[in-house]
């Protein structure tokens, strides 16, 4: 980030502890500029489901 911009760098990062939510497991990583914005960027991984017994068409 610092590399890519020439005017607008990053001050600090926070990153969050990961949290599940609506069947997935995310990170959320926090940016604050030098021009007093910030930046959200949020790593989402799928949980698959975990297939049940009558899920597999036996009976």
């Amino acid at each position: 980030m610092e590399r890519a911009a020439t005017e607008i760098k990053p001050l600090a990062h926070q990153l969050s502890e990961p949290f599940t939510q609506h069947g997935s497991a995310n990170v959320a990583c926090i940016f604050e500029l030098t021009d007093g914005q910030t930046i959200s960027v949020f790593f989402i991984i799928l949980i698959p489901r975990q297939k049940r017994y009558y899920d597999s068409g036996r009976a």
